[in-house]
């Protein structure tokens, strides 16, 4: 599909990307999806459409790639985290209506709410969308990591039921890839007219020898042989989640009977995208630190990373906002304990065998 793509009659933006737009909305159930460059283009562009000023208030989660905060940094808006849930890993809905309980309504602006579907484990939009009772609210839902993923009654990552936007990554460690890329679904046709916009450098009011640029954004397209890729993933994205739910299970049988491990409640694993599998090692318990059994497992061949590092602990926020001045102890506890083991389609089920084994070996 590439290569007849490559051979087609366009390079860049043309039928091909219309076709995986389409595409991805019959997939998730949203009126329109924008195809762009990389998942953060995508975060950038649901600002543009939702028009993010400095005069807003940004909610957001601290467990998340850089990218989700920083498309509010770079307006100058200070995220105000909220702690997660520990056992997801996603803002907590809990602490979310508590903060909004006890905090006054903006007196300008508006209030973006920007969950992430941390590891393609969703948050409960419904259940959000009943906290939010401000009447000025944009809800924005990171699902870099989450494609495929579904809620509770049903509804796919990206139907935006209980939300304005979906931002999607398309990044090779994603649920499908392009190589690189992003898309952003909505039900807005406003929203869906204002991210045409900004992935075209804001290209107006188009004539024979005549246009107009009604604001400076950029060039975000996705190209033909991405848009090509993605086609052809998007046709098998639902058997490389099945494969991956088939290994999680296999991993949950080694791990059951070993308390230093822990693992999502596993009545979650039929509504997330499994773009990673986030396990929980009580370091407290063993005499290795983090580092040392990363180290471990790396001479055994098994790579294993950490999702996330708290976005408050980056030089790029201290140096713009200072060190964040409400403790997160659950953010935290998270961050300590927290590993990524390997889990992608091509993985065996002996492969799994021989990781569990390892790193249970290790802990003993």
């Amino acid at each position: 599909m590439v290569l007849e793509a490559l051979d087609g009659p366009y390079i860049t933006r043309g039928p091909k990307v219309e076709a995986f737009e389409k595409a991805l909305t019959d997939k998730v159930g949203a009126k329109w999806a924008v195809a762009f460059n990389s998942g953060t283009s995508s975060l950038y562009a649901s600002f543009f459409a939702a028009d993010v000023t400095p005069q807003d208030r940004f909610i957001t989660t601290p467990n998340s790639f850089i990218a989700s905060s920083g498309v509010a940094m770079r307006l100058g808006i200070k995220p105000l985290f909220i702690d997660i849930d520990p056992q997801t890993g996603n803002l907590s809905l809990e602490l979310l209506k508590k903060e909004l309980d006890e905090t006054p309504p903006p007196t300008r602006g508006r209030l973006i709410i920007m969950p992430v579907h941390f590891g393609g484990l969703p948050v409960d939009m419904k259940k959000l969308d009943s906290i939010l009772k401000y009447p000025n609210v944009v809800t924005i839902e990171d699902g870099a990591a989450a494609l495929y993923g579904s809620q509770p009654n049903g509804n796919l990552i990206g139907s935006c039921s209980h939300s304005d936007m979906c931002c999607f990554s398309f990044h090779p460690a994603k649920s499908i890839t392009t190589g690189e890329g992003g898309a952003v679904t909505t039900s807005n046709e406003e929203y869906y007219k204002r991210l045409l916009h900004f992935r075209n450098n804001c290209i107006m009011n188009r004539k024979p020898c005549y246009y107009e640029v009604g604001s400076i954004t950029g060039n975000y397209h996705m190209n033909e042989m991405e848009a090509a890729l993605g086609l052809s993933q998007l046709e098998r994205g639902h058997i490389f989640l099945e494969k991956k739910r088939e290994l999680v299970k296999r991993y949950r049988d080694h791990f059951a009977l070993c308390p230093l491990i822990s693992m999502p409640d596993p009545s979650l694993d039929s509504h997330s995208a499994f773009n990673i599998l986030s396990i929980q090692v009580d370091f407290e318990k063993i005499s290795l630190t983090k580092e040392q059994l990363v180290s471990e497992l790396a001479e055994k061949g098994i790579g294993v990373d950490t999702h996330y590092i708290p976005i408050y602990h980056h030089p790029a926020y201290k140096k713009q906002f200072g060190p964040l001045h409400k403790p997160l102890p659950h953010t935290e506890l998270f961050y300590k304990n927290q590993l990524s083991i390997p889990l992608y389609p091509d993985l065996s089920g002996e492969d799994v065998d021989f990781i569990a084994q390892q790193l249970l070996t290790i802990l003993k």
